[in-house]
């Protein structure tokens, strides 16, 4: 059900035109990864789950201006109000919230510049 959501969250990036995010640590050269860093779990006697995930996106890149662009690019989609969020067979995400705006992160040796937005992902398998 996670790697479906980030799957779903992986093509909201993709087709705002940036690399394809991996879903992991951002690979080397230019790149966007995207993985989940725990959360706080919820679970009802139904069963049912409604969990706050939090999801980290990094973006790097040569270019400290690209690597702004593309983390502010991000965080714009996912910020979007009534944009479409992943949804499957027994789960969904209700909701994304900006739970740390984009941040200097670090610069590698070989001169990429890493940025980061986090954010809360509101998971649900109940009522679904």
């Amino acid at each position: 059900m996670i790697e479906d959501a980030l799957t779903g969250l992986r093509g909201k990036i993709q087709v705002l035109g940036l690399p394809a995010p991996e879903i992991g640590p951002a690979p080397d050269g230019d790149s966007i990864g995207m993985f989940i860093a725990g959360g706080i779990p919820a679970e009802f006697l139904s069963r049912g789950r409604n969990d706050v995930l939090t999801l980290v996106v990094n973006v790097k890149n040569s270019d400290q201006k690209t690597a702004i662009n593309w983390g502010e690019t991000v965080q714009a989609a996912f910020m979007k109000r009534g944009a479409a969020l992943p949804a499957g067979d027994g789960w969904r995400v209700e909701s994304i919230t900006l739970a740390t705006p984009l941040s200097y992160v670090d610069r590698e040796e070989s001169g990429r510049w890493i940025y980061s937005v986090v954010f809360d992902l509101y998971f649900t398998t109940k009522g679904v």
